[in-house]
């Protein structure tokens, strides 16, 4: 019984051949042969068979479409005991070339091609059919006794172009490799495989691998899985029946010696205790299922220990037991007489993890628990125990790391054992595992590492290896550095600042805080170790968040280090708000050259905080101001004051502030300035004049000019001018009795005159130097004199003209039409009382009295109301009498300058009030709402 592809070859009575499809279960082909048939071969394909005869030892060839098998007349006289088939070359109509094996211990070689249908008809010979080797006569210097071929395998592996051939033969006691090249081209040369086996031929032929077991077995069957080599699988083997065991090993195709790893596995106790050779053997991915005579067994090929045992059912163990395996179905079958037994294969790895775990293959163990998370767990334990066992303490905490054994478990192995490090790769393994969530867990295990590596960092500071010191330095800045686990870091910064620093590592503590960005915790370490400058630089290093710190720690850089403070400050340009620096800008407790330079600095900023921001701030001009005052740079305070100008409404400094500073520190020059803004000419005089500062009194007299220009009247002007060149004047002749310089006064002046500064002078001075201003005065009182004539007569022009204009418009008058409307109640204009103006709009006398009463204001509707009622009164008393009285036209007069002195639809009236709202002020916010 043989069994491949989907077809089951059985002999039946010797005789009998049928074929059965294997997944349709059904027989589709019977042959009957004339001679007892002594062997019979299947292709792995099942299509292609060879059988042997028993009496004449005679080979036949069979497939499917034959009428009957075909002999192999060369093949006469030799009983074909095994066959290797070509897995690579064979198709549907060929065999490729293939490798016989007969009793007598030789191998043939002989290819069976039915592309040609006329194969399968004509009866002629096979001419491929090629004698290579015998065992006992072609191995060189070997005596090797003639015996029967048992088993025989032909393996090709492609090598680019070239097909390389493994062959295994076997024989009760012997098992031959061999190996070697076969191009693509040597297909046309026979036969293909002398290439195989000349290089063992002869006396000086090269020596086969051979192994030489004690014993005999009675088949020496052997098995190959997978059946198709070539192909990959996990596992590749080779099983042999021998007289003392079953010889197994794996392939290795990258050597000559390519079977590797043998091993022999005894067999078992059969009835009494008796060893029995088994009658078959056969191969799966990972059990060798061995056949005996009564039972079936399997064993695993990774433990080589028995798993499963089966007595085979029937009473006649006389009767030949065969065996047979479907590779594709997983399939066992084994026949008795008439019974077919089949045994299924599932699932045959569901044990191996387990195997592999006790053999310590833990990576194999792992590859077989197909998803399993449970026995995958199981595994990566005992793994990690037993590498801790092995005292590999390192490997040791990374498989614990992946395991789920019990977290203070592993730490108390590690503790145990006094494996520091590996307990720190340990931690550190399983926080890179930890989720963001997990926040507690994170902070138990960061804080515990850095424990760790400051205790590791204290033993070699205190053993002087540096190079070991700067290493664990690294590596703990690296540790700090990782991004997963910043937040808990953030969140615990406290604690380990304070266990950093009690461990005398401040250096560490300030790189934690620049990874936390905790900028003020930089700052406030180098201030506290009076690295200013470092401050300053840490400080000039970050981008964001940085303002406040600023403000926080600027007076104490302030104080050692203003140059590059104020640099600082500077760079910053408008990221900082200055008036938050002037608590910095204060000297607290500075005296001398620190005091100077503090000073100079604080103005360098202030100026550049004025000049190039613009800032308008009066707290930082206050500021400038009285640092100007302080560093005594008079001339630098009045440069600031005239830049500011003095216009009070664009000064961007107190003036009561800064004159109450000037004052009080004698800045007078600064002081009279002030007074000039605030329009003090007086005052500013007063101060100029007080040291005799006559240049300085001269610009006082000269500001008015400038300011008042367009805000004040000529005349007034003029009079503030003489007054505060008259006190020039006097303060000139009274203190410094100086004539000469009083008259170059007068004449600067302009404004002076003679009469105005004689009442200074001293009675006995004398008349000449007088004189040239006293023919001038005479001069300018003539001029005037003068003048008013001409104005006199200019006036009196006027008068005659305006009383001729009066005279013409008591004639003047307007022509109104009798179709002509009032403009406000577009009744007829002439049926009662009106008023027309120039403009040529009209309008009843009630009308326009009713209607402008709406533009006037309280006082002077009530007095229009009040003059209407004496009015109406006088018409009453006179009753029907002709004429107006006086008092009539009084009244009346007084009515017309209210009611008609413009027109209310065109004239000033309206325009004065074009920006009046349409409803009264009481009712503007109910109307607003209804408009929303």
């Amino acid at each position: 019984m043989v069994v491949s592809g989907d077809s089951m070859t059985i002999v039946e009575n010797g005789k009998e051949i049928k074929r059965f499809s294997v997944s349709r279960q059904i027989q589709y082909e019977k042959v009957d042969f004339q001679e007892d048939i002594h062997t019979l071969f299947q292709d792995p394909t099942g299509q292609h068979l060879l059988l042997c005869t028993n009496q004449g030892q005679d080979t036949y060839y069979y497939t499917q479409g034959m009428k009957r098998p075909r002999a192999v007349p060369r093949s006469k006289g030799n009983l074909i005991e095994a066959v290797g088939w070509n897995s690579l070359l064979q198709t549907d109509t060929t065999t490729g070339p293939i490798l016989l094996g007969s009793s007598k211990g030789i191998i043939f070689e002989t290819e069976f091609d039915v592309s040609d249908q006329s194969f399968l008809t004509k009866l002629r010979p096979i001419e491929h059919f090629n004698k290579l080797f015998q065992l006992s006569a072609d191995i060189a210097g070997q005596n090797v006794e003639a015996e029967p071929v048992t088993g025989l395998a032909l393996i090709p592996q492609k090598s680019g172009h070239d097909i390389k051939y493994f062959v295994i033969v076997t024989t009760s006691s012997h098992l031959f490799q061999f190996s070697g090249l076969s191009s693509s081209s040597s297909l046309l040369i026979e036969p293909v495989f002398q290439p195989i086996f000349a290089p063992y031929k002869g006396k000086s032929g090269n020596l086969p691998e051979m192994i030489e077991v004690p014993g005999n077995a009675d088949s020496g069957a052997m098995a190959i899985w997978p059946t198709d080599v070539p192909k990959t699988a996990d596992l590749k083997h080779f099983a042999w029946l021998t007289g003392n065991g079953i010889y197994i090993c794996q392939f290795d195709f990258s050597v000559n010696k390519f079977l590797v790893k043998p091993d022999l596995i005894p067999y078992s106790s059969g009835r009494g205790g008796n060893v029995v050779v088994p009658l078959g053997v056969g191969l799966t991915e990972f059990h060798i299922i061995i056949l005996y005579k009564d039972r079936l067994e399997l064993v695993c090929v990774v433990n080589k220990e028995m798993v499963y045992q089966e007595k085979i059912p029937g009473e006649n163990l006389s009767q030949m037991c065969l065996m047979a395996l479907h590779p594709l179905r997983g399939e066992i079958l084994i026949s008795r007489g008439d019974l077919i037994w089949t045994y299924k294969i599932e699932d045959e790895r569901r044990y191996l993890w387990k195997i592999f775990l006790e053999l310590g293959n833990f990576e194999r163990a792992k590859d077989n628990c197909r998803g399993n998370q449970k026995k995958r767990d199981i595994i990566e334990r005992k793994h990690a125990e037993s590498v801790f066992h092995n005292k590999k303490y390192k490997e040791a905490a990374r498989l614990f790391a992946h395991s789920t054994t019990p977290f203070e478990e592993v730490a108390l192995l590690f503790l145990e054992a006094k494996q520091i490090e590996a307990l720190k790769s340990y931690l550190q393994l399983k926080l890179a595992k930890l989720s963001d969530e997990d926040m507690a867990q994170q902070t138990m295990l960061i804080t515990w590492l850095v424990e760790i590596f400051l205790n590791s960092l204290g033993t070699l500071k205190e053993s002087g290896n540096e190079k070991e010191f700067k290493e664990t330095i690294q590596e703990f800045r690296y540790f700090l550095n990782v991004d997963t686990f910043r937040k808990s870091l953030d969140g615990n910064k406290s604690t380990l600042y304070e266990l950093i620093t009690s461990h005398g590592f401040p250096e560490e503590t300030v790189h934690l805080a620049k990874i936390l960005n905790d900028h003020g915790r930089v700052v406030r370490h180098y201030i506290q170790t009076d690295n200013y400058l470092k401050a300053l630089e840490s400080l000039r290093s970050m981008k964001k968040g940085v303002s406040d710190l600023y403000y926080t720690y600027s007076p104490i850089l302030m104080r050692h280090v203003p140059k590059e403070t104020v640099n600082a400050w500077i760079s910053r340009k408008n990221k900082l708000d200055p008036v938050k620096l002037i608590a910095a800008l204060v000297p607290y407790n500075l005296s001398g050259k620190a005091l100077q330079e503090h000073n100079n600095e604080a103005i360098r900023y202030l100026e550049f905080c004025v000049s190039s921001l613009n800032l308008r701030d009066k707290a930082i001009h206050n500021f400038l101001i009285s640092l100007y005052i302080a560093t005594e740079d008079n001339a630098k305070l009045l440069s600031y004051l005239e830049r500011q100008g003095e216009d009070i409404n664009y000064i961007d400094y107190d003036v009561e502030y800064a004159l109450r500073q000037c004052m009080q520190h004698r800045l007078y020059e600064a002081c009279v300035q002030i007074y000039c803004v605030k329009c003090l000419f007086e005052e500013a005089m007063d101060l100029a004049l007080k040291d005799s500062n006559y240049e300085l009194a001269r610009v006082v007299a000269a500001k008015p000019e400038v300011k008042f220009q367009f805000d004040t009247s000529r005349e007034a002007l003029l009079e503030l001018k003489r007054k505060l060149w008259l006190m020039i004047a006097k303060d000139v002749v009274i203190r410094s009795k100086d004539i000469k310089q009083a008259m170059q006064i007068l004449m600067e002046s302009q404004v002076l005159k003679l009469e105005d500064i004689l009442p200074f002078v001293e009675d006995f001075t004398k008349i000449e130097t007088f004189k040239d201003a006293i023919c001038s005065s005479l001069d300018e009182y003539n001029q005037g004199i003068k003048k008013l004539e001409g104005e006199m007569k200019t006036a009196e022009e006027s008068a005659d003209v305006l009383r001729d204009d009066i005279y013409n418009i008591r004639s003047k008058w307007s022509e109104v039409p009798a179709e002509m409307k009032c403009s406000i109640c577009t009744y007829p204009l002439l049926i009662r009382g009106f008023y027309l103006f120039p403009c040529q709009h009209a309008f009843h006398s009630d009308c326009l009295s009713a209607d402008i009463q709406m533009h006037l204001n309280d006082h002077d509707r009530l007095r229009l109301e009040e003059l209407i009622r004496q009015h109406n009164i006088q018409l009453g008393e006179m009753g029907g009498a002709g004429g107006m009285s006086k008092e009539q036209k009084r009244l009346k007069s007084q009515i017309d300058d209210i009611v008609a002195s413009d027109c209310p639809l065109c004239g000033l009236v309206v325009i004065n009030e074009i920006d009046k709202t349409f409803f009264p002020k009481e009712d503007l916010e109910t109307e607003l709402e209804k408009w929303k």
